[in-house]
């Protein structure tokens, strides 16, 4: 696509690819307690 100017809108797409640090779960119990 050519555009006119550097306002006009455009449609940018990105992709992550993310990686736990650990695989270990970890529960918080204040979590819950506020999700609930």
């Amino acid at each position: 696509q050519i555009h006119k100017s550097f306002f006009e809108k455009s449609d940018l797409f990105f992709v992550c690819m993310l990686r736990p640090l650990s695989f270990e779960i970890q529960k918080q119990e204040l979590e819950i307690e506020d999700a609930q």
